[in-house]
């Protein structure tokens, strides 16, 4: 039997939930077979991609820009074949989409709308994810697939609006966003069985790996989104990546579901379907609690991930090759921004081997109403271990697993200001290991409101540590037997093209004995590598040559020739020699054991 009463009561709740926001307001329905849809809040403009196809017509692999009020397409322009993704630079002046059709990256201006450098990522290889590039305003991350190989990844690089790709890379999964509010990228490795988060800045010559998890995200998900220094994945999950944790999973979500969330409404939202078809949802940002959901009557079933604009604004790619924008009062009101400051003190420019420093985290309301909920993040380069911390006046501490410490405050008052202070020192050496060239601090504070100014809410402090760890020689004749090398020659040979392509690479290195005593026969290995830094588990092994043994001042001259698999090329790559490979020399230095060659023309 039917139990009216309570069949009424979960009416009565439903109506309840929705509130006044009873449905989608303005639902404009474009016969435009969008792929992909961005909001630029600076241009207050949306832009929506268009790949090829019969239904594209004279719009096909064009970047359309569109006035979201009006409904009207402002202009198209043809971008290159089949453009599936794309990204804005974090000073929003250049928009950087992927063109799979070509293999490249399209660099597009968003101030004349015109179209800039086409960037070839190589032969089979296409952009399996992108974001804005952390510390440089004009640029972008992208992350390159070989879909020929499994795992498919091929590296994250960095793309200047010089359409000139920075030398050093990292292997980071197949999906990729950047936090204004930490300037940091992540990643996620979807494809091995580690499933590892990595954390990633970035500098004139690429990427530069700051953290890796495992475990924290499994299974085929991906990051969508970061927001006010936490990670969303696809399938409603919030992780923490600074204290190494997921703090909050949402309701309903699985696979491939469409979120954006919304620090300064306070509110995640999500396109979902249901009897009435699409439906937005709104959930409290800190609670996951469901707040509300209003239908979009009239909009198509959602094709593609949603985007917010405006003060209340949304849009997404429809299944039936049309685009989607509509308001709703679902998003409310506004929160007042807070306007919040850090400043990271203390570590000095050079570092001694083994030495330690005192830092000090400064932080600062500069606006004029109370922050609350505030967390401060101060992490460290792996080299440096944590000794002791400080509370703030009125907060505590916690130092994670992977040392970054957080302290966590309830409220600063307008105008104030809170420290603390962090105690690090040099984690030791293992014998014959290498002295890392440098050591960072990176500190960055959130808030439970949305912060004003996300620009000054990160401070970083880099120091120089020792010598370094590029290879040098010695400063005088080292006791004992002291193997180093240099690079004579290096370049690549090349036969077909495409899939037909054969390169081999030729290269001439010279072992030497720059010590005082006998060197035993020894090993020498050379490496294929994206980046002049190396990371035995990114580097292909090419070959491995017998160095015979070697009197103080002798030298011994390797060949390298070494095919690549058909199809790929190493040009703009690196040889990494490692001497004394097999440690059957005992030598006092081993700074001088990896000798990178110039980039491969």
């Amino acid at each position: 039997m039917t139990n009216k009463t309570g069949a009424i009561a979960f009416a009565a709740a439903i109506v309840t939930l929705i509130g006044t926001a009873a449905m989608a307001d303005d639902v404009k329905v474009l016969p435009l077979p969008a792929n992909r849809v961005l909001w630029d809040v600076q241009h207050k403009c949306l832009y929506a991609l268009v790949a090829g196809g019969a239904n594209a017509g004279q719009r096909a692999n064009s970047l359309c820009i569109l006035d979201p009020v009006s409904g009207s397409i402002l202009s198209s322009q043809f971008v290159g074949s089949e453009p599936g993704n794309m990204a804005l630079s974090s000073s929003s002046r250049y928009l950087y989409i992927g063109v799979g059709g070509s293999n490249a990256v399209r660099v597009y201006d968003t101030v004349k709308r015109q179209n800039g450098p086409l960037v070839s990522l190589g032969a089979g290889i296409s952009s399996a994810g992108m974001c804005a590039a952390p510390g440089l305003p004009d640029s972008c991350a992208v992350q390159k697939q070989n879909r020929s190989y499994s795992p498919s990844d091929n590296g994250t690089v960095i793309i200047g609006p010089d359409g000139i790709l920075g030398k050093d890379a990292s292997n980071s999964g197949h999906s990729l966003v950047y936090d204004a509010l930490a300037d940091r990228m992540y990643g996620f490795e979807n494809e091995i069985s580690s499933y590892g988060l990595k954390t990633m800045g970035s500098s004139a010559t690429g990427v530069v790996d700051i953290g890796y998890l495992e475990g924290l995200i499994i299974g085929n998900t991906a990051l969508v989104s970061a927001e006010n220094g936490l990670l969303y994945t696809n399938t409603g999950s919030v992780i923490d990546p600074a204290a190494g944790q997921k703090t909050l999973q949402y309701p309903g979500f699985g696979y491939g579901s469409m979120l954006v969330p919304d620090a300064s409404s306070g509110k995640l939202f999500g396109m979902k379907s249901d009897r009435r078809g699409p439906v937005i949802e709104a959930y409290d940002i800190e609670t996951a609690a469901l707040l509300g959901a209003v239908p979009v009557t009239g909009g198509p079933q959602p094709g593609g991930q949603i985007v917010r604009w405006g003060e209340n604004g949304f849009a997404y790619p429809g299944n039936n090759g049309s685009l989607c924008i509509f308001r709703s009062d679902i998003v409310g009101k506004a929160g007042s921004p807070v306007k919040l400051t850090v400043e990271a003190r203390g570590l000095p420019a050079n570092l001694a081997v083994g030495g330690s420093a005192v830092c000090t985290i400064v932080v600062k309301n500069s606006g004029s109403i109370p922050a609350s909920s505030l967390t401060i993040t101060d992490a460290f380069s792996n080299c440096l271990d944590v000794v002791t911390v400080t509370n703030p006046v009125g907060g505590t501490t916690t130092v994670g697993q992977h040392g970054a410490v957080q302290a966590v405050l309830p409220q600063l008052a307008a105008g104030a200001s809170v420290s603390f202070t962090v105690a690090v020192r040099m984690k030791p050496i293992p014998a014959g290991g290498d002295v890392p060239f440098s050591a960072a601090q990176a500190a960055f504070v959130r808030a439970k409101e949305c912060n004003s100014n996300p620009e000054q809410a990160h401070s970083q402090q880099i120091a120089r540590i020792g010598v370094g760890s590029s290879p040098a020689a010695p400063s005088s004749t080292m006791s004992g037997p002291d193997l180093t090398g240099s690079w004579i020659a290096i370049s690549q040979k090349s036969e077909g093209a495409g899939a037909d392509l054969q390169a081999t690479i030729e290269g001439e290195f010279e072992v030497t004995n720059a010590g005082s005593e006998d060197a035993v026969p020894s090993r020498l290995r050379l490496f294929l590598a994206e980046t002049s830094a190396f990371r035995p588990e990114f580097a292909q092994l090419l070959q491995e040559i017998g160095v015979p043994a070697l009197k103080p001042g002798g030298s011994f001259r390797a060949k390298l020739k070494a095919r690549l698999p058909k199809g790929s090329d190493a040009i703009g790559l690196y040889v990494i020699a490692s001497v004394n490979a097999t440690s059957t020399v005992n030598e006092a230095n081993r700074k001088n054991n990896i000798v990178p060659s110039n980039p491969i023309p």
